[in-house]
């Protein structure tokens, strides 16, 4: 039949006229791929067109290898930034037997002439700017706030990151940055001690815990008492 009476022979006419054009059809669309499908063997295509079909099946190849391995490469980045933050989280530790230090707390800090270790540091603005600021100076933290998606155990709201308490609360993730011309997590224990006085390394730390977290917490706090 005639090309003007044949429509997919019409159509296959104009994509083989247009070969050397700028108007060269280079992505197999259904329409082009007619003749593919009416003999999938090859046997009746002419050469340039197997040759077509060989190009267009290699760059489709080499395009599944591209993405699997930028695929691969998203996954081991991944894998490398979740061993990091299970480096730097707190080993577990043996506990004593239970105390009634935390029904106590209120009373503790009622009685001391210090405040709250959380409203004594939430109350002064430049102490949540820095932590906002401070995350890009912390080698853990930063690969947090820059790819928060990437790391479900934690939230962030309003540049603030948060992760959860063993005891399902919400706390404020603390970068290793300075404040005041001092370490803001020393600048924290310090404060917590002066709470609580001399209860130890676990009760300090636990003490913290209840509106902070930062990678190490533990270790640190065990050096300064």
């Amino acid at each position: 039949m005639k090309g003007v009476e044949n429509k997919v022979a019409d159509c296959l006419s104009h994509y083989y006229e247009m070969e050397g054009g700028e108007g060269v059809q280079n992505e197999c669309v259904d329409w082009a791929n007619t003749d593919v499908r009416l003999d999938p063997e090859g046997d009746d295509l002419p050469q340039d067109r197997l040759r077509k079909l060989q190009l267009a099946s290699m760059r489709a190849s080499q395009d599944d290898v591209k993405r699997s391995n930028r695929l691969r490469g998203k996954q081991e980045d991944c894998r490398i930034e979740a061993a990091e933050l299970r480096e730097h989280a707190e080993p577990s530790r043996e506990r004593t037997a239970p105390t009634r230090m935390s029904e106590d707390l209120t009373l503790l800090e009622s009685t001391g002439q210090s405040p709250a270790t959380r409203t004594h540091f939430h109350q002064q603005d430049s102490f949540m700017e820095a932590v906002r600021t401070g995350y890009k100076d912390d080698p853990v933290l930063a690969k947090v706030a820059e790819k928060p998606k990437h790391h479900p155990t934690f939230s962030m709201d309003s540049g603030l990151i948060h992760a959860v308490n063993s005891g399902g609360e919400r706390v404020l993730c603390i970068p290793r940055t300075r404040w005041k011309g001092d370490s803001m997590t020393a600048c924290i224990i310090d404060h917590a001690h002066k709470v609580l006085g001399h209860l130890g390394a676990l009760q300090t730390a636990d003490y913290i815990r209840r509106w902070y977290w930062w990678p190490g917490l533990s270790k640190e706090v065990d050096r300064f008492c």
